[in-house]
């Protein structure tokens, strides 16, 4: 297949990409931030609740001054990426991105990851990888396969213990010696944030990681880069405000008109749900910690049911509550 063809393909499927692909292709990236990135946006009623959870997820886990800029951005620009999946930013799909974005001077690079993605994804949200010197790919676990099953999200956090094999490891990599050295830097400043190995779960790992990695590579020439699981914030969100208080999202959860309307207008939208062909899930994805599985549920009458009926959780704020604060239910996309 010919360049041309390949491009009338990806075109035909994504006519705004074509749109600006046309508009900006010989002019520079930093032309394309500059005229699309917000400056500034009008906030809603819901903003603050909003930069209240990303604070709360936050403070454990950066120090005060990273926190004051990223929510700073957040309040000026109301921009952040959903693109990107939770994991070690070393996956060129999601780096370049937040390399352009980091062109604007004085702000955060803000990305709520999707901790929805599996362990077997291609982004390799497991550990880290990279190229050797004969190119080939070497995939670094810091999560057992036997987790492969699982999402991110609500995944229990990494040993110290694993990271100190993979530095001793390090010099049978077919990679030079400067490239080595850089590696083991990395590894060092994780083994001495004492912050990684107080953390609970994966995500909050990556959040602290890729932070001290951007630190690493960048020093504060491109700001700081805050990777916040999207589906966590979400988690908050509803244990804060809309399990209790009348809200939309409230009404959706437990008013059974408004679910079914739910159903019906989200049917077959990416990253909800398809009843049809019973795929995706309503509303809440099950994580099933014995089997380490991600399981569908789907409305039925006041509860939600998997499809043998083994999982059955009633929609109400309580229940809701319990499977939240256990990490046993996961936000769909």
């Amino acid at each position: 297949m010919t360049l041309d063809a390949a491009r009338k393909i990806v075109f035909d499927a994504k006519p705004v990409f074509a749109e600006l692909y046309l508009k900006y292709k010989d002019r520079k990236w930093t032309d394309y931030v500059n005229e699309n990135y917000p400056s500034t946006f009008t906030k809603n009623a819901q903003f603050s609740e909003l930069v209240g959870a990303v604070s709360k997820s936050l403070t454990p886990l950066l120090d005060a001054t990273k926190i004051d800029t990223a929510i700073k951005t957040l309040q000026s620009t109301g921009f952040v990426s959903t693109a990107d999946h939770s994991g070690i930013l070393c996956h060129p799909f999601f780096s370049n991105s937040a390399l352009v974005r980091s062109k604007i001077k004085n702000q955060s690079v803000i990305s709520f990851t999707c901790g929805g993605v599996s362990l077997t994804n291609s982004s390799y949200p497991r550990g880290f990888f990279f190229h050797d010197r004969d190119l080939k790919e070497i995939k670094v676990p810091l999560i057992s396969l036997r987790e492969r099953r699982r999402s991110v999200y609500g995944l229990s956090a990494f040993k110290k213990e694993r990271l100190i094999q993979i530095k001793d490891s390090i010099s049978h990599f077919n990679i030079t010696e400067g490239a080595q050295k850089k590696l083991r830097a990395f590894i060092h400043s994780i083994l001495e944030c004492g912050k990684v190995f107080e953390c609970e779960k994966y995500s909050d790992q990556l959040t602290i990681i890729n932070d001290l990695l951007w630190q690493n590579i960048f020093g504060n020439d491109r700001g700081n880069l805050i990777y916040i699981e999207a589906e966590n914030i979400v988690r908050q969100l509803l244990l804060d405000f809309h399990l209790d208080q009348i809200t939309p999202i409230h009404k959706i959860l437990f008013d059974q008109t408004l679910r079914e309307n739910y159903v019906s207008n989200f049917e077959q939208v990416v990253g909800a749900h398809s009843t049809a062909t019973r795929s995706g899930s309503h509303i809440f994805w099950y994580i099933d910690e014995k089997s380490r599985t991600r399981v569908q549920i789907f409305l039925k009458n006041s509860r939600l049911e998997s499809t043998d009926g083994k999982v059955q959780i009633d929609l109400n704020p309580d229940s809701l509550r319990i499977h939240l604060t256990n990490y046993t239910l996961i936000p769909c996309m």
